[in-house]
Order: structure tokens, then C-alpha cells, then sequence
């Protein structure tokens, strides 16, 4: 219920006051085709990354994968405080370790993170740059990728553009 309710409201907030969520879902293809899972990795990590948690929850997303409901794997910081920790569990949220990647995986059959992690916060900001900006990878963090081609399950890009104009942080001021 919590679920859907972040859904609905993250469609009406963006609707009213930023022109509303626009997607584009290139290659539609059946989750768990031939057994195969699915690993989102979501780019760019922004100072608060909220299109990570609700994007699978939008109705594009369900339109294109219907039977695809990946666990979102956030940074264990999250779980080291007492609210932050509650509101990431009920948002379906779990901590990103090898581990728990591999348990999503064969539980639920697909995964969304963010590979950049929190070193991308530091250089995402190059893209407020006001005369050349620009779209910066984190790609030091590979290790989601030694996993998925060692259970041979397909590596979805996202991209989300935009979300790091959510708010101003400091670095970028």
C-alpha cells in the first residue's frame, strides 16, 4: 500500500509542479525470458536518488514489464539510521551487498541500483555546468557486473535525466 501510494503521489507532484515524468522504454522484452533476470542500473546518482525507489512503480514501467517488480538495493548507510531505515524497508528497499544481490536476484527475479553509488554524488554536479554541460560515470564500482554474467541475466541501462536538478546541493552552487 505504501508502495503504490509513493507511486501515485510522485506522478501527481511531478505532474503539477514539474511538467510531469516523461519516459521512453526501449526494447520490450519479457522478464525471465529463458530463465534470464534482470538488473536495472539506474544512473545518475543524484543528492537524494527517489527515481531509483519509485521508477518500476510507474505505469510505463508496468506497461513494459508487467511481471517485473525489482528490489531496489540502496546504500547500507540508510539502514544505520533509525527513520531513513524504516522508510527504506517499507519503500521495498534492501542493503546492497553481494549477498543481498544475489538473494533479490533468485527471489524476485530482478534487481535496481546505482552502480555509481555515492562517489557519483561528487561528480554528477557537472552537469549544472551553465556553458558545457555534461554527463559524468561513476565506473569504478563493477561488481554487479561480474554478477549478472555469472548468472548470465540481462544488464537494463536507465537513465534519468534530469534528476539531479531535484535540488541544488552544495557542490554545485
Amino acid at each position: 500500500a505504501f508502495r503504490s501510494w509513493v507511486a501515485e503521489s510522485f506522478v501527481k507532484i511531478h505532474d503539477r509542479f514539474l511538467g510531469g515524468v516523461s519516459y521512453t522504454i526501449e526494447g520490450r522484452r519479457s522478464a525471465r525470458r529463458g530463465g534470464r533476470k534482470l538488473v536495472f542500473a539506474y544512473h545518475p546518482h543524484a543528492l537524494y536518488p527517489l527515481g531509483v525507489v519509485v521508477f518500476h512503480l510507474l505505469p510505463a514501467f508496468r506497461d513494459a514489464f508487467p511481471a517485473v517488480d525489482p528490489v531496489t538495493l540502496v546504500a547500507s548507510v540508510i539502514f544505520r539510521l533509525p527513520f531513513m531505515s524504516d522508510l527504506a524497508l517499507w519503500a521495498g528497499c534492501r542493503e546492497v551487498t553481494a549477498t543481498t544481490f544475489r538473494r533479490a536476484l533468485r527471489e524476485r527475479g530482478s534487481v535496481a541500483l546505482v552502480p555509481g553509488g555515492q562517489a557519483e554524488i561528487c561528480v554528477a554536479p557537472r552537469a549544472h555546468h551553465p556553458t558545457r554541460p555534461e554527463l559524468v560515470l561513476n565506473t569504478r564500482h563493477k561488481g554487479f557486473v561480474k554478477i549478472a554474467l555469472e548468472q548470465q541475466d540481462d544488464l537494463v541501462p536507465v537513465l534519468c535525466v534530469g534528476e539531479i536538478y531535484q535540488l541544488r546541493n552544495g557542490i554545485s552552487l
